[in-house]
């Protein structure tokens, strides 16, 4: 094999390795407001709502509607792993969603949270 055929099939198993890695992208910092399950068809979803502490007050969304997948990751901030249990009223937290993710954006905005950051 030559070389020149070796770049092609090296980026090709790069980006197939890639392919199962999770990407995150940062959401919102802030504090569960609600823990209340939301419905969904005829289902209940679990769900929170994270608060923006920071935001103006006079900005009506300042909070995030977030369905928590069976598959959602919470860890703590040294990386350790947690559960949904963690997931208190007041407890302040980091949202994370996965790449490209559906953002419904309506008042609160509504989305899933992929990753979530205990602090």
């Amino acid at each position: 094999m030559r070389t020149y055929h070796l770049v092609p099939f090296a980026i090709l198993s790069a980006t197939t390795a890639l392919a199962g890695c999770h990407s995150y992208s940062f959401f919102q910092d802030g504090i569960i407001t609600s823990r209340a399950p939301r419905g969904v068809g005829h289902t209940l979803v679990p769900a929170m709502i994270v608060t923006d502490d920071t935001a103006s007050p006079r900005r009506p969304c300042g909070r995030t509607l977030f369905y928590l997948n069976p598959d959602v990751r919470v860890v703590r901030e040294n990386g350790s792993s947690a559960d949904t249990g963690a997931l208190t009223l007041g407890r302040r937290v980091s949202v994370y969603t996965v790449k490209d993710a559906a953002i419904f954006l309506s008042c609160p905005p509504i989305t899933s949270a992929a990753k979530i950051v205990l602090h």
